[in-house]
């Protein structure tokens, strides 16, 4: 029986390792990832891998983002940057990537069955923006993720199972 207990640990064990590498993986990726999209210039509003608008509120009054006051909600679609239609998400990071701050991009929103033309002047990120919508998720991310780490090691170290602290998961 307790051979038995010792493979199942293993496995349990096995299988939280593998996880955590997972997820160091995804977070450094999803580090790399932004700060290469915080250089580029920002249409004034966040859009889906499927082009949809995501509804967030900018908290920085002294940086307007341009769709702030289009009145778009999650339903809405990027359908068009410029006369360009878009047919895969890159399209979207290519053409801002090409673009510089100030640029006019005309984006053509599918809302509810109908098409409508907005003409935005890209901007960049503030610092403070930066921080606040990026940096500290990350940060909150990583802390999260070396708690799991440092949960998962000290399991490892300890000899008995029954002696875990109250907070830490069973593993049977």
């Amino acid at each position: 029986m307790k051979a038995n207990f010792s493979k199942n640990n293993l496995a349990v064990n096995l299988l939280l390792a593998i996880l955590l590498a997972i997820a160091i993986f995804t977070l450094i990726t999803v580090t790399v990832q932004t700060v290469f999209w915080i250089q580029r210039p920002f249409p004034g509003g966040f859009f889906d891998a499927n082009n949809n608008y995501i509804p967030v509120i900018n908290i920085f009054k002294q940086n307007k983002w341009a769709l702030q006051d289009e009145k778009l909600t999650y339903g809405s679609t990027l359908i068009s940057v410029n006369g360009i239609t878009l047919t895969k998400s890159t399209t979207l990071r290519d053409l801002l990537s090409k673009a510089e701050p100030g640029d006019i991009f005309v984006l053509g929103i599918q809302e509810t069955g109908q098409v409508r033309e907005i003409e935005v002047a890209l901007s960049h990120f503030t610092l403070a923006e930066a921080i606040f919508y990026f940096y500290i998720p990350i940060l909150a991310s990583i802390t999260c993720l070396l708690l799991a780490f440092w949960s998962f090691t000290d399991q490892l170290n300890r000899q008995y199972p029954h002696s875990r602290p109250l907070w830490q998961p069973v593993s049977v």
